[in-house]
């Protein structure tokens, strides 16, 4: 079981420094009120699946998730209170998220809870590998025979909410979504295992996903964009699982590395949105950081983290990495979304506005075409470096699980938590149908290739899924089924029957 890190990360200068720095103008804001919870994220696909759709229509679609509870109600007002609605998806959605809202608004709810039971066939299975993990599914691993989750929300008032979650199957306990919340529309105070997922896209994150269990942390966003142009900002700080294996005087210590991230949005016209990305891992045992640290790191990432003949491998601050995001919105009788993203782990050439080892991503977003179906595309590459760290030996990882995209696991990771330093590409291609207001279906496909370059004989990863979504004794149900065959020939095939609410 994974023990809470709740009390010492509210200790750290990182903490510290962040909330003094925001929490100060709390009080001019008092005289607004509504704290918000947030969407379930990746946790409940049937009423996510009918949000995303709402929030699209309505050209609010995320640059990050989970959303804020209060976004969500602005999408409702525009398409559900406000048009006759008459495509069957776009119908439904609205019931079903109309729904969620009345629950969310009686003060104590349950957020999300399901269990599931699977049946698993594997073969060919590789003994110098760790076991494959399920995608974005918080370090769930594939051959797991049962699984709960579930979130119970309990709201004080106007400004305090409390968030009571977790995760388990065999042999493992994570608490998921258990924090505190505190604040106003503009600006509110997370502490716990709040989830954070820095991207548009939908079945993959570049910089932070849930394809790790969540870590604790301490977070500050606004739930309620600012102004006319939909400003959105989070701050958050928390603390990776230990590693035995952090470079620091020529030894390899143990700690427990800090992961501070940014995220700025901003819509300047109806549909558009860009957005800023920023991760910096840093830390871990003697090789502590304090707030200005971070603060010099953010504004000088050249100078503060590549080693030269004025700064060793001592000094320097740590890991970082960021991206670029831009995403568009059309809204009409067939609504759709593009977006692109443009990451980068560390700089490049000594500068501070050229990103190194580069990843592109683009993607689109049918939620209702042709009344009944929905059609989603997302292409990912990146080049070698991403998510290995000479000083982090084990990487960007949180419990020994990568904390971005899914597929860098998929590489040899016999001596590293992250792996070896490869690049790969990606496919995933997913196609829904609405059969009837309360039957769904959905098939997957996905692709991944690991370059060449590389010491072991990889070949290229493809995943089949089929999920049936319906109505079992009154219970919303999902029947799976799941067929892959990973970049090291190793093959599952899977059998799950989910009951959630």
């Amino acid at each position: 079981m994974r023990k809470s890190a709740f009390f010492p990360l509210a200790s750290t200068p990182t903490a510290l420094g962040l909330t003094a720095l925001l929490m100060a103008p709390l009080s001019s804001l008092a005289s607004s009120s509504g704290v918000s919870g947030y969407v379930p994220l990746n946790q409940n696909p049937y009423l996510e699946s009918h949000i995303n759709r709402l929030m699209v229509a309505a050209e609010l679609g995320a640059v990050k998730r989970p959303y804020a509870i209060n976004q969500v109600r602005r999408a409702v007002q525009k398409i559900c209170d406000v048009e006759n609605v008459s495509k069957p998806a776009l119908k439904k959605g609205c019931y079903v998220v109309k729904d969620y809202i009345e629950r969310v608004d009686s003060g104590s709810y349950v957020n999300h809870a399901s269990v599931s039971a699977r049946y698993t066939k594997d073969s060919d299975l590789n003994d110098t590998q760790p076991t494959m993990a399920i995608a974005n599914q918080r370090g769930e691993e594939i051959d797991a025979v049962w699984q709960l989750q579930g979130q119970a929300v309990l709201t004080y008032g106007d400004y305090l909410a409390l968030n009571a979650g977790a995760k388990a199957w065999q042999g493992e306990v994570n608490l998921e979504d258990s924090y505190v919340s505190i604040g106003v529309p503009y600006l509110q105070l997370d502490v716990g295992y709040k989830p954070h997922w820095l991207s548009p896209f939908k079945q993959s994150a570049m910089l932070l996903s849930t394809h790790a269990p969540t870590f604790a942390n301490v977070s500050l966003s606004n739930n309620t964009p600012l102004t006319d142009w939909n400003i959105n900002y989070e701050l958050f700080a928390g603390q990776l699982s230990e590693s035995q294996n952090i470079l620091y005087q020529g030894e390899l210590i143990t700690g427990k590395p800090m992961l501070t991230g940014v995220h700025f949005s901003i819509s300047p016209a109806p549909g558009f949105t860009l957005a800023l990305n920023r991760i910096l891992q840093s830390g871990g045992g003697e090789r502590g950081n304090g707030f200005g640290d971070i603060l010099d790191a953010f504004f000088d990432p050249s100078g503060s983290d590549n080693t030269s003949e004025n700064l060793s491998v001592d000094e320097q601050f740590g890991n970082q990495a960021a991206s670029i995001v831009t995403r568009f919105d059309f809204p009409g009788d067939t609504p759709f979304s593009i977006y692109m993203e443009y990451a980068g782990e560390d700089t490049s050439r000594g500068t501070n506005y050229r990103l190194g080892n580069s990843s592109l991503s683009a993607g689109f977003d049918f939620p209702l075409l042709f009344n009944r179906f929905s059609l989603n595309y997302e292409y990912s590459n990146w080049q070698n470096g991403w998510y290995v760290h000479h000083v982090y030996r084990d990487g960007l990882v949180n419990d020994g699980r990568i904390i971005g995209h899914y597929g860098a696991e998929l590489r040899a990771r016999s001596n590293s938590g992250a792996g070896e330093s490869i690049g790969a590409s990606t496919h995933n291609l997913e196609l829904g149908w609405q059969i009837s207001p309360s039957e769904r279906v959905e098939f997957g496909f996905s692709t991944i290739k690991n370059n060449e370059l590389s010491s072991y004989d990889y070949v290229n990863g493809r995943t089949f899924s089929l999920d049936w979504y319906t109505n079992v004794a009154g219970y919303n149900s999902k029947i799976s089924i799941l067929n892959t065959r990973n970049t090291f020939d190793e093959k599952y095939t899977s059998l799950s029957f989910t009951l959630f609410q």
